[in-house]
């Protein structure tokens, strides 16, 4: 039984490792990494700049370009970001379905001790050895970087590290502030003002 149980963990680790694995070459392939976000940041404040520039003067003609913007951004946003990351979140559910299956028999007892929230089994396992390699990954890649000279602000420590373990959910909220950076809507006010000339015009052509 102590065999059965090591040659578990043994899978356990590799199915770990390959899945982190790819999930990496995953997000390097679209693009799901924290320098692909601070595009979009930028972009999206970008956008805003301009909109409280066009609020400010009253163009309503840019208020409406700003708005076209944004759909733009969103649809890209959409198609390079947030379907990949879909993807890949059905991808690891799937695996971790058939992992519960094949699994289900070891389903605690694998560990001395039950880890918090996780219990003793092989979810556990598989949770420790996921972390074990992304913090290797994640120093490994601190290292080279600093070696070549290519380190740089990026994310913070534990958001990069999980987001090697599960698919991160930040961007759903990054589409929400790119779709509407600051409560963008064209003031009702400012159509009508466009009209109000042509009746004053109007009125004075009838008075004269």
């Amino acid at each position: 039984m102590a065999d059965e149980n090591i040659i578990v963990i043994l899978q356990i680790m590799f199915i770990a490792l390959a899945l982190v694995i790819f999930g990496r070459f995953f997000n390097k392939f679209f693009g799901l990494t924290a320098k692909g976000m601070k595009k979009y940041r930028e972009e999206a404040r970008n956008l805003q700049e301009r909109f409280n520039n066009a609020r400010i003067v009253g163009d309503v003609q840019m208020l409406l370009q700003v708005q076209t913007d944004i759909k733009l951004l969103t649809k890209q946003m959409m198609k390079r970001q947030f379907l990949p990351m879909c993807l890949r979140c059905f991808i690891f559910l799937g695996i971790i379905i058939v992992l519960m299956i094949i699994y289900a028999p070891y389903g605690s007892a694998l560990l001395p001790f039950p880890l918090l929230f996780f219990g003793s089994g092989w979810f556990a396992i598989y949770f420790l050895f996921s972390l074990g390699f992304s913090l290797l990954f994640y120093v490994i890649k601190k290292i080279y970087k600093k070696m070549t000279g290519k380190e740089e602000k990026s994310a913070s420590f534990l958001r990069e590290l999980m987001s090697m373990i599960v698919p991160s959910q930040n961007l759903s909220d990054n589409m929400i502030n790119i779709q509407n950076p600051s409560g963008i809507q064209i003031p009702q006010s400012m159509n009508n003002n466009k009209d109000e000339p042509k009746e004053s015009s109007w009125k004075d052509r009838l008075d004269s």
